[in-house]
């Protein structure tokens, strides 16, 4: 009796480490499709950065937005568009 009891007892903890380690293989997160991104800005009278992280889709949209706005006051000899018209 006591030699199947060791039996089972070794056969259960054979298994038992095996399900530990397929669970942490399923707790893996997937990549963020818009990761979040972040960089340092300098703001006008400060000495110091300031870091500002936003979502790569919204960096992508700002960038274009700036250029666009750099492009307008290019194209205007300089004179800033007013908004509204």
């Amino acid at each position: 009796m006591l030699i199947v009891m060791l039996a089972a007892m070794t056969l259960l903890a054979d298994a038992t480490p095996a399900a530990a380690v397929a669970a942490p293989a399923a707790a893996v997160p997937a990549k963020d499709a818009d990761p979040m991104v972040c960089k340092k800005e300098t703001v006008v009278g400060s000495r110091l950065p300031t870091k500002v992280c936003m979502r790569k889709s919204e960096a992508d949209l700002r960038r274009q937005h700036d250029r666009d706005a750099v492009e307008g006051i290019q194209r205007n000899n300089g004179i800033a568009p007013v908004p509204g018209h």
